[in-house]
């Protein structure tokens, strides 16, 4: 029988009736989903046509019920993902994202979320310099401000699963699957996840170096292959290659999802490379009065506090690291602070696989 359809933004969502709880399988490829529903009540099988995608059903011999989904002309399935209201089951099916036809803001109506790895009271590897600089989950956010600055500035919809102001936040840490939910309620098209790479204890850390970026869907491949390319080709460091992997961030259906190692913080060479720390004293220079412990939300996020401090040193974007700075230092009172130098993405380089 005919399925309720509902247009959504980006695609289309289709109402299976007393399918809730069911459970599914589902292959994604090809521009075709094919989903699987088992020991589903019998009834009419579903078909439906969309205003992007068509649904077609069918019972196999074994008496599972499956679901065809194919997208119309000139539509580029993107991502999907099964929900359940009520008694019903949700099909969301969702297209490709368009690059807007404005050239300065060429992302505009383009949801992105980034994902700053560790924070709260797990800080990631504590890096080359073992806790006395900065550390992974400080790294990881200058990297993300910096992402979303540059993508804020091409018109995309950009949220961080998390901020400045919670870095320190000791009786908190932001599980994995949170991290997910924020990205779906954002309705992502694009997921990426920051992080850097260590080694084992065991391992000689003066002979890694490069980036490496993981996927889970088949769908995200391409993303992840564009990325690792991409901040290759801008920083020079050395491209491991991208990598199907069981990271639980990377397993998201309604949209590509990477994690990205951008680089060994355990190597002493590397770490150098990824962050820098600069006395400031130029007027080309990012300078912050540290008096004590200051909020990390004065670094970036207007909601979190109303300071702001410039970003760019030498023509790279900047960002201050406040708890390596009390340690540079030595405790309040000192004008020295930490700069982390950021990730230099390009606008020629921007790897959305878009």
């Amino acid at each position: 029988g005919t399925t309720d359809t509902v247009k959504v933004d980006k695609g289309d969502e289709f109402v299976i009736p007393g399918a809730a709880g069911t459970l599914w399988h589902a292959n994604f490829a090809d521009n075709k989903l094919v989903l699987d529903l088992y020991n589903i009540e019998d009834g009419a099988l579903p078909t439906a046509d969309g205003s992007k995608f068509t649904l077609a059903s069918t019972m196999t011999s074994d008496g599972i019920v499956q679901l065809t989904v194919t997208s119309k002309d000139g539509v580029t399935f993107w991502g999907y993902d099964v929900t359940y209201d009520g008694e019903d089951l949700v099909l969301y099916c969702k297209q490709k994202p368009q690059i807007s036809a404005s050239s300065d803001k060429p992302l505009e109506g383009i949801s992105i979320v980034i994902d700053p790895g560790h924070g709260g009271y797990d800080p990631g590897s504590l890096g080359a310099a073992y806790g006395y600089g900065s550390t992974e989950d400080e790294i990881n956010m200058a990297y993300a401000v910096a992402t979303e600055q540059i993508l804020e500035g091409l018109g995309a919809d950009v949220t961080l699963t998390l901020y400045p102001d919670q870095l320190d936040d000791q009786e908190e840490k932001l599980v994995l699957f949170d991290r997910m939910k924020i990205a779906k309620e954002a309705d992502a098209d694009v997921f990426i996840s920051m992080h850097h790479n260590s080694v084992d204890a065991t391992a000689d850390a003066n002979n890694v170096t490069g980036l490496e970026v993981y996927y889970f869907t088949d769908h995200s491949e391409a993303l992840a292959a564009d990325i690792a390319a991409s901040i290759s080709a801008s920083t020079g460091r050395t491209n491991r290659g991208d990598f199907q992997s069981y990271y639980v961030v990377t397993k998201m259906t309604y949209c590509p999802a990477v994690l990205t190692e951008i680089g060994y913080i355990v190597s002493p060479a590397e770490y150098e490379d990824l962050i820098q720390p600069l006395l400031v004293n130029g007027h080309h220079q990012a300078v912050l009065q540290s008096h004590g412990r200051a909020d990390p939300g004065v670094l970036v996020k207007k909601r979190c506090l109303a300071h702001q401090v410039p970003t760019a040193v030498d023509g790279q974007n900047t960002l201050v690291s406040l708890r390596a700075a009390e340690k540079a230092a030595g405790g309040a009172g000192h004008q020295v602070v930490k700069v982390v130098r950021l990730l230099p993405l390009e606008i020629d380089h921007l790897p959305l696989g878009i």
